[in-house]
């Protein structure tokens, strides 16, 4: 299969549901020694120094830079979720979030007996537990056990929904990498290598590979992040994932002079990220394009590419920007359903049930006259702040948009199957939120238990 054209870092920032793996690499470069063999036979003298040097360790430019990605993320409503293999809890005290343990903690004692756990330093010999006095041991994976079952329910809720699973500094011998990066294809996502230390072999398992270090990476898309935010950068239309594409800012000042009135546009594809997520990315890719060619189609005068799934538009007539609107709206028949995941009693069982669907494809508008002399990077700016009011189907003046009226657009429609629990087949269900996010629902079914998860999926048909 051929793999996809590589992607800048900076381009990585603009995707939405990201799943990040960390390996040991990470943890050397703050000097943090990482064996697997430590504790394996039960001596914890081995595991010890190792506790104490990690406590003493600072977390290194990349923990730092994940933790500043994630607040962004999260900032724009997106979802990230760190994996990591790593026990030393670097990523926690850089600031880090949502961090998955997939080997545990070795900063956190459990005890055997009754499950009570804690994080705190702790010295040999291990203290008693103080809930039922039975033997400590520190929370740790790969020492004659199995990784925790909560820490691989959220990793597979992670991977599931993801439209970006990038591994950093991850290796051949790294657990789990293949098995992760088989899940996020699952879910169409893009997946991106970034490792030193890597063999033909685990790179076949990704879209892409670079050769570069975790932290060279990681900070290239931090420090390009508040050029990107800036909301008055106007990008010249190209693919992105063209490697001619133009990164200079669009020079407006031709424009202004020929457009002496007329009607700038900030058009916003609707539900862009529901269909990149359902469809995949050559998919998202394809609809990127084609609303440049709809444009040229009905004679726009210019369009330039605003942000990721944002265009600006130029028309001195206003049905010219109607007729974009109708050409680029489409419907298409697609296989669907639901992928149901559930956790109980520390045993994981899945089912997928399929069903049909209409996925619809739309934009979302606002729009200034622009008069003689009117800057208009200044009006893009002042229309991009606005455009999440404006209704889909219909042109509204800026000075008109106040709260819309009309119901959100959805991509998705049609009647989905009666979602099931995998284990005792229930139909009730304590969800964790009530709102439907477009991927799917969480939960606890009221029958017998289980943590659930339920994420709509579709294809072409």
């Amino acid at each position: 299969m051929e793999k996809a054209p590589p992607m800048s870092a900076p381009q990585l920032e603009f995707y939405s549901s990201i799943v990040v793996l960390t390996g040991s690499g990470l943890s050397a470069r703050s000097g943090v020694p990482v064996d697997p063999d430590l504790g394996q036979d039960g001596d914890w003298s081995s595991l010890y120094p190792v506790h104490m040097l990690a406590l003493q360790a600072q977390p290194n430019d990349c923990h730092l830079a994940l933790a500043e990605w994630e607040k962004r993320v999260l900032e724009r409503r997106g979802q990230f979720t760190l994996l990591t293999h790593n026990t030393d809890g670097l990523h926690q005290r850089a600031g880090s979030q949502n961090v998955v343990e997939l080997n545990g903690s070795m900063h956190r004692l459990r005890c055997a007996e009754c499950d009570w756990n804690e994080d705190r330093f702790w010295e040999l010999p291990l203290p008693g537990c103080p809930h039922c006095g039975g033997q400590t041991r520190p929370d740790v994976a790969g020492f004659g056990r199995a990784a925790p079952s909560q820490a691989e329910w959220s990793a597979q809720r992670a991977l599931r929904r993801c439209d970006l699973f990038l591994a950093l500094a991850v290796s051949e011998n790294t657990p789990r990498v293949s098995d992760f990066a088989h899940l996020a294809h699952f879910a169409k996502a893009r997946n991106v290598l970034v490792s030193l230390d890597h063999t033909p072999l685990l790179a076949e398992e990704f879209d892409e590979v670079h050769d570069a270090s975790a932290e060279d990476f990681v900070e290239e898309i931090w420090k390009s992040a508040q050029a990107l935010k800036q909301p008055n950068r106007l990008m010249p239309l190209s693919p992105p994932d063209s490697p001619n594409a133009p990164q200079e800012i669009a020079d407006l000042k031709p424009l202004q002079k020929s457009f002496t009135s007329g009607y700038l546009a900030i058009y916003d594809i609707a539900d862009f990220k529901t269909r990149n997520h359902l469809l995949g990315h050559a998919q998202g890719d394809q609809d990127l394009e084609e609303f440049s060619q709809v444009a040229a189609a009905v004679g726009v005068q210019a369009c330039m590419r605003y942000s990721q799934d944002q265009f600006v538009v130029l028309s001195p007539r206003l049905e010219t920007l109607e007729a974009l609107q109708v050409t680029y709206a489409k419907e298409q028949e697609v296989r669907s359903g639901y992928r149901a995941l559930a956790c109980r009693a520390g045993h994981l069982r899945s089912q997928v049930i399929t069903h049909n669907l209409r996925l619809r494809r739309g934009v979302r508008v606002a729009y200034v006259m622009v008069f003689r002399g009117q800057a208009l990077d200044d009006a893009a700016a002042q229309v991009a702040e606005r455009i999440k009011l404006a209704p889909i189907d219909q042109l509204v003046p800026l000075n008109e948009i106040q709260e819309s009226p009309y119901r959100p657009f959805s991509a998705l429609i049609g009647e989905f199957s009666v979602l099931q629990c995998p284990f005792c087949e229930g139909t009730e269900f304590e969800w964790n939120s009530e709102d439907v996010a477009h991927f799917g629902r969480e939960g606890k079914c009221r029958h017998c238990g289980s943590d659930v998860e339920f994420e709509n999926f579709t294809e072409s048909a």
